[in-house]
């Protein structure tokens, strides 16, 4: 019996999903291509016994909902052991509204307010099982074709790794073991710490600290990676890891959470930043930092309320999903725009981020 890798399509009406999926089927018998391609409307799910509305009933569930999604999972093979791929298609809202006008009918989940919605509610499902996330906006029908079959042939094995860095199943400790600060602590025996010179002059009155680790943390932010894909690994300076998932970075660091992106190569995680909120609370009045216990999760819900609430009125967040571990998956934006600035200039309160009188301020 010959065995196939199945595509399962999902995203937003008006993005291509059913096009695609028959562009696909039309080229199973050529060239010994073995992909079949499911959609929610073609009925091939049913007879292979994949399910896509486990993934588009959760739009209309709340993000906050834990109990919920946690006990939803995507499944990577079939009952036959055959592979399932999970896609997410998308594209611009203004050209999903000028595909579909040319359709005979025509229903609530096609307005411009629910479209915007539900975009955003796929962009959150894409970070939250680890869905490649395709904009399919600027390309045409052969391009998307391309792009979605080159998953299976040609990008499998980093597909495999983002699903395993998806926002359902992040920790913590998900995290420290992707670090590649940790992973050159087990390989670094050796080291030379006088060759930091930038510290600075208080460091050495502190006596617990681990020196290997700070030397290690200056290590990587002076060595830029590179990546050899011949050998499958990459190059720090003059130490050699192998790539066997996503290798993450610190970039940034503050009072309440750390900012890490991927460097192992992965095209599907390039863009993103995984951020790790923190248990500490910062007094501007005391001007001393502070730690709750599990503020992370409460932070993480205050986040998820706000996300819902932004979609809802069709406004974008680079934040793509947060788990209650206080794990978040965004895009990564260098340059942040100064919003917060703006606002605390007319804002009252002893840390200038109360909101109080705002409007009797503009």
């Amino acid at each position: 019996m010959v065995k196939h890798d199945f595509i399962c399509l999902l995203g937003n009406d008006g993005c291509g999903k059913t096009s695609i999926c028959e562009l696909i089927n039309s080229k199973k018998d050529d060239n010994n291509n073995k992909i079949i391609a499911v959609e929610r409307s073609n009925g091939l799910g049913v007879e292979y016994g994949i399910d896509p509305s486990i993934v588009d009933k959760l739009t209309l569930e709340y993000i906050f909902d834990e109990e919920y999604f946690n006990k939803i999972t995507l499944p990577d093979q079939t009952i036959n052991g055959e592979k399932i791929y999970w896609i997410i298609l998308d594209c611009e809202v203004d050209i999903i509204l000028k595909r579909i006008q040319s359709r005979s009918k025509s229903n609530v989940w096609e307005t411009r307010k629910a479209l915007n919605y539900f975009q955003q509610r796929f962009r959150h499902l894409s970070a939250y099982f680890g869905i490649p996330f395709i904009d399919t906006t600027q390309q045409t029908l052969e391009q998307v074709y391309h792009n979605v079959t080159n998953i299976i042939r040609n990008y499998s094995e980093f597909y495999r790794h983002y699903r395993q860095m998806n926002a359902q199943i992040l920790t913590y400790d998900l995290i420290q073991q992707c670090d590649v600060e940790n992973k050159l602590y087990n390989v670094v025996d050796i080291y030379d710490f006088d060759k930091i010179t930038n510290l600075p002059e208080y460091a050495q009155e502190f006596d617990n600290v681990d020196k290997r680790q700070l030397y290690i943390r200056w290590y990587v932010n002076n060595n830029s990676p590179e990546i050899d894909q011949h050998r499958n690994i990459i190059k720090i300076g003059d130490y050699e890891l192998p790539i066997t998932g996503i290798i993450l970075r610190l970039v940034n660091e503050g009072e309440s959470k750390r900012i890490y992106t991927d460097i192992s190569g992965n095209p599907f995680t390039k863009n993103l930043a995984f951020i790790l909120l923190k248990s500490t609370i910062y007094s501007h009045s005391m001007q001393i930092t502070g730690e709750i216990n599990n503020l992370s999760s409460v932070r993480a819900c205050g986040s998820q309320l706000f996300l819902e609430m932004m979609w809802r009125n069709g406004l974008k967040h680079s934040y793509r999903s947060i788990n209650s571990n206080g794990i978040i998956v965004g895009d990564f934006i260098n340059e942040i725009p100064p919003v917060e600035i703006i606002v605390k200039q007319y804002c009252e309160g002893t840390d200038k981020n109360s909101f109080y009188d705002i409007l009797e301020n503009e």
